[in-house]
């Protein structure tokens, strides 16, 4: 049986050093095959090396070839076994790699709910999610309403909470997709 360790009795460099072990350990138990490939991929400098960098732009290196191509679906995979963006980004869940819509999702998140508003109408914004014809139709209207209304219209202009809140909700609605009404 092993001794049990007493962290009391090591120096910072001992600690830190058995701290990066059980790190280490822990991610290689954790470990799922998209994270294995990618973090293989991005430590592998010959691999890094084979990616083609040109474009038609001049003077800017953009990546290109069959090597690019072999690291972007790695990164699709990598995303696609961490599960449901949308889910991540209302988490507040971000990785070591990210792409710029999985930060967008999640400061959008965040800022909204700062300004208070349900986590189900952020998921219906993150998700793209559609409204009816009839809803949609309906808070236009409210929208409406709500801009001719001069005190309203004062209220959100200096930075109202509830004003401020009522717009957002509005333009959740209006800026989200429409579903196809059943023929």
């Amino acid at each position: 049986m092993a001794e049990a360790l007493n962290i009391m009795d090591l120096s910072p460099a001992e600690a830190k050093s058995q701290l990066d072990a059980m790190t280490e350990a822990y991610r290689a138990s954790a470990a799922k095959p998209a994270a294995t490939k990618l973090s293989g991929m991005l430590a592998n400098g010959d691999f890094l090396r084979t990616i083609d960098y040109g474009g038609t732009v001049p003077g800017l290196a953009i990546p290109r070839g069959s090597s690019f191509d072999k690291l972007q679906e790695a990164v699709a995979e990598f995303h696609a076994e961490q599960g449901d963006p949308v889910s991540r980004a209302m988490a507040g869940h971000l990785d070591e790699i990210n792409d710029s819509k999985a930060l967008q999702m999640k400061q959008t998140a965040d800022v909204l709910r700062g300004m208070e508003i349900d986590d189900g109408a952020i998921r219906q914004l993150l998700a793209g999610e559609p409204v009816s014809r009839a809803e949609y139709d309906r808070v236009k209207v409210l929208k409406r309403d709500m801009m001719e209304n001069q005190p309203f219209i004062a209220a959100f202009l200096n930075g109202d909470r509830t004003a401020t809140r009522q717009m957002m909700y509005a333009n959740i609605v209006l800026t989200s997709p429409i579903k196809e009404d059943a023929a």
